[in-house]
């Protein structure tokens, strides 16, 4: 989600995990044209590294807590989120404006800083882990396109 998010438990119990926006390479993420985009391609109780290869990566959630009725979870905007009904479940959210969402808005906002864009990436130091437009660009394929093609070939 692009908002920060509370979940509130009403009734039952409800199991939360919660893994850091850094996760999103290993979560194989939906392209934005796929109809389930933004979502992880990855089961995460049983990640199969053989069709999402960056699966291996994914550690533990950063947070997993089981609410109870009257318990409330932060989920914070970008993160990746899997929850699931111990028993007979109602929950209700409240969406909040991000900061990150509005740094977002303005970065892409943006003019066009001239040039072609993989020099512009280039330039800039805000890749994650450094790398450069051609190796993100493998990374986005290796993650997001590669499983999608391959399960569609077979």
């Amino acid at each position: 989600d692009v908002a920060d998010n509370v979940l509130g438990q009403v009734l039952g119990r409800k199991r939360v995990r919660c893994w850091g926006p850094r996760a999103h390479w290993a979560m194989h993420v939906f392209p934005d044209a796929h109809p389930r985009a933004r979502k992880a391609q990855v089961d995460v109780d049983a990640p199969d590294a053989a069709v999402f290869p960056l699966s291996e990566a994914l550690g533990p959630p950063d947070v997993d807590v089981v609410l109870e009725p009257g318990d409330a979870v932060a989920i914070p905007a970008f993160s990746f989120h899997h929850c699931e009904a111990l028993d007979a479940s109602a929950s209700v959210n409240a969406f909040f404006p991000a900061s990150t969402a509005k740094a977002a808005a303005i970065l892409f906002g943006a003019e066009d800083p001239g040039g072609p864009l993989s020099e512009a990436l280039d330039a800039d130091d805000w890749l994650v882990d450094g790398r450069t437009s051609a190796e993100f660009a493998a990374r986005v394929y290796a993650s997001r396109y590669a499983p999608l093609e391959a399960a569609y070939e077979a």
